[in-house]
């Protein structure tokens, strides 16, 4: 297993296998993890994380892919989970992530550009168990032709899981008239001091924005560029590693580009 100083980020671009015993991938108590998987998430894997482990765990998807994981923390564990699909083929991701232990901490970010006739399905939920603990969602989406998103994000927080601290965002841009997306952000509580919110937008590239560069000489083409890298960058600049971020910039602009 690759440890790290807390604090410390250094990704590296590993095969999962050879951090995962059975299919489970576990962070020790007080230890810091980051990876930048190659080849994708094993299907039916589990990540478990003991108390105040930490771990960062980046999935760039090539090609068409399915993944369908699961991730339990401790008391004072934290999880950042970036979900990126900039374009390759069709995805289908299913997600869950229980915090199970106080003042846990969970972070996921996704990113998918579908075309062509592509079909792109997210489903995340996120269980809060017990109390004090904090997560974040937040998805940005690009469709074009006439492919097809969906996104289910789902919160649930138990009656346990008192001061909750809970947000959701996914926000869509289709750029075609045949593009489709489907998004169904959901919330249930069943404790009565949390804060906890939730906001799916669906819509398209701002006329005002477009018209601005436009008159200051940028092509359309170009234009529609940097507003969606701009749209993609707020899950970009999530990823704590600056050259992952790059390389991840790249490789989203290159998606957008073609």
């Amino acid at each position: 297993m690759l440890t790290t100083e807390r604090g410390q980020i250094s990704m590296e671009q590993v095969d999962i296998t050879k951090y995962t015993e059975g299919n489970v991938l576990r962070v020790g108590a007080g230890q810091s993890l980051s990876l930048a998987l190659r080849g994708g998430i094993p299907p039916g894997m589990r990540v478990e994380v003991q108390r105040q482990g930490q771990l960062d765990l980046l999935a760039l998807h090539a090609g068409c892919c399915s993944v369908d994981f699961s991730v339990s923390q401790a008391e004072e564990s934290s999880v950042n989970l970036f979900l990126l699909a900039p374009g390759d083929g069709e995805v289908v991701q299913r997600v869950q992530v229980d915090l199970l232990g106080e003042r846990a901490a969970c972070g996921i970010f996704g990113f998918s550009a579908a075309a062509h006739a592509q079909q792109h399905r997210s489903s995340v939920v996120v269980n809060h168990v017990a109390a004090a603990c904090r997560s974040e969602q937040l998805f940005r989406q690009v469709v074009g032709g006439c492919a097809v998103v969906h996104f289910e994000g789902r919160v649930r927080v138990s009656p346990c899981a008192q001061r909750t601290d809970a947000r959701q965002s996914c926000k869509t841009l289709l750029l075609s008239a045949a593009a489709r997306a489907r998004v169904q952000p959901q919330l249930e509580i069943y404790a009565d001091d949390v804060k906890c919110s939730h906001g799916a937008t669906v819509g398209q590239l701002s006329s005002e924005a477009l018209f601005y560069l436009r008159s200051r000489g940028v092509s359309l083409a170009q234009a529609q560029q940097l507003l969606l890298l701009g749209f993609a960058d707020e899950v970009v600049q999530k990823i704590p590693a600056p050259a992952f971020r790059e390389s991840v910039a790249a490789r989203i602009a290159e998606g957008i580009k073609n």
